[in-house]
C-alpha cells in the first residue's frame, strides 16, 4: 500500500471513531439526530479533533507499527509483518489488482 493509501485508511478510521460513531454514542440515533439538526456538519470541536488527528497521521505515523496502532490493531513481530505483507501482495495478484513485472506484456504487445 502506498503512503497515501495508508493515510486515507487512517483518516477513515479516525473519522469513524471521532465523528461517525464517537465513543460517547450509545447507538446510531445518538449520532444521527444531532447530524440531522446540523445538516450533516460536524461540530467545531469534532472538526478540531479530526484536524488534530489528521496532523498526527501526517507527521508521526512513520512505521508499520505506528500504522497498525493508528488502526487500533496490535503490533506485529517482524516475521508476522512479513507474512502479512506477503499475503496482501498474493491477494492483490489473485484479484488482478497487481501484475508482477515478469508477467507484464512488453509495450509492443499492448494492442
Amino acid at each position: 500500500a502506498s503512503k497515501t493509501s495508508r493515510h486515507l485508511v487512517m483518516f477513515q478510521v479516525a473519522f469513524l471513531r471521532l465523528i461517525g460513531r464517537p465513543p460517547n454514542a450509545r447507538n446510531l440515533l445518538d449520532v444521527l439526530s444531532p447530524y440531522n439538526q446540523r445538516y450533516g456538519h460536524p461540530t467545531s470541536s469534532q472538526l478540531q479533533l479530526l484536524q488534530s488527528h489528521c496532523r498526527q497521521i501526517l507527521t508521526s505515523v512513520t512505521t508499520w507499527s505506528d500504522y497498525l496502532s493508528a488502526l487500533g490493531l496490535p503490533p506485529l513481530t517482524p516475521p508476522q509483518l512479513r507474512s502479512f505483507l506477503f499475503d496482501c501482495v498474493r491477494s492483490s495478484i489473485t484479484k488482478g489488482y497487481f501484475v508482477p513485472a515478469h508477467h507484464r506484456l512488453p509495450q509492443s504487445e499492448w494492442d
